[in-house]
């Protein structure tokens, strides 16, 4: 049940790119919310298919809570800019136009923020196939947490990814008075999260799962090419300066260890992807090796141990089995050889 008050107004910001065959049924959802005091932000990022188009029909239909801007395409982070740019609502949401929500999502993560008082709120998801089959559930616990411990739990290797993206949560809108999404950066979330956490008094977490992640094969989180998944390394480096420059060292260990998760995720990505270049592998050694001074800093500065530094300054270094792998893997997947190559692969392990 709604809280017998007057409501504020919920922005609701909808980058929109080439999703004809699922926008209609994101909108729908949106549309159909029983919070009742939503203005519903389109933003046309260039679309080439019939996406503009039902756009325009959807806002023509519901013009008292539908706007539409239409412009060049320019990317996810400058369609959020130009829905925060013109967004009036005293809260912000953001949704993917490949996703959908429950009917009540908006209602109880505006209560959960009213109720606790809190600037942030925090909802449980589903991972969906495109037939709407559910893959898992992303679940958190019913809590009230501190800005600190929600910049901690970003890099939980269970729950982090729910306390990263910006499309489970509903947000006061006075976070973003001076905070944008980095341009061009596939992990545009992760360069911002932690300053919007620093600003909050306190955020919200539902075990509600309020909200359907779609995945394509398309997403842009999944077609990127390995110089991208970079950014992801940028941001958490990022995040260390902005530590710095607000002395939560305390926050170290935490980085440190995200650092680790992503170094192995990623290997694993990359060596799965294969036939990489010889000026990606070099870049691959770049971001290893910063990783690698980080955590030995981290270590001689006491907020690592040296038990921890020692196992952790292996993963920072790629082997030759790694760089064979990263280079052939995929190939020697394929190959008629591969019984050979295996032979070989085994040899090469056993001097590691």
């Amino acid at each position: 049940m709604m809280l017998n008050i007057e409501i504020p107004l919920i922005s609701l910001i909808v980058p929109v790119f080439n999703v004809e065959k699922y926008l209609k049924r994101c909108l729908d959802s949106l549309i159909s919310q029983s919070y009742k005091n939503i203005e519903i932000i389109l933003i046309d990022d260039g679309s080439t298919d019939e996406s503009g188009k039902i756009c325009d029909r959807y806002a023509k239909e519901h013009s008292n809570i539908i706007k539409v801007l239409h412009q060049e395409n320019q990317g996810l982070s400058m369609a959020r800019n130009a829905g925060l740019d013109i967004a009036i609502g005293e809260y912000i949401g953001f949704v993917d136009s490949d996703d959908y929500v429950e009917p009540k999502m908006f209602e109880r993560l505006y209560n959960n923020l009213l109720e606790s008082n809190a600037d942030i709120s925090v909802c449980s998801f589903f991972e969906d196939n495109v037939d709407e089959t559910n893959i898992l559930r992303v679940e958190l616990n019913d809590k009230i947490i501190t800005n600190f411990d929600a910049v901690k739990n970003i890099a939980d290797q269970y729950t982090g990814y729910a306390f990263v993206v910006m499309w489970n949560k509903l947000f006061k809108k006075k976070l973003f008075d001076k905070i944008r999404f980095p341009i061009g950066k596939i992990h545009e979330d992760q360069f911002i999260i932690h300053k919007l956490y620093y600003l909050s008094n306190k955020i919200s977490t539902s075990s509600c799962c309020l909200y359907h992640h779609v995945n394509r094969s398309t997403n842009i989180s999944k077609s990127s090419t390995t110089i991208k998944h970079f950014d992801d390394f940028d941001a958490v480096f990022e995040r260390i300066e902005f530590c710095k420059e607000n002395n939560l060292f305390f926050l170290y260990w935490n980085i440190e260890q995200h650092l680790v998760f992503l170094v192995k995720y990623y290997l694993n990505k990359w060596t799965e992807m294969g036939n990489l270049k010889t000026n990606e592998i070099q870049l691959i050694k770049k971001y290893l090796k910063k990783s690698k001074k980080f955590s030995k800093w981290c270590y001689q500065n006491g907020y690592i141990s040296k038990k921890n530094y020692s196992s952790h300054k292996k993963i920072f270094k790629l082997k030759l089995i790694d760089i064979i792998k990263l280079k052939h893997l995929s190939k020697i997947k394929k190959s008629k050889h591969v019984k050979l190559y295996k032979n070989i692969y085994e040899k090469f392990l056993k001097r590691r």
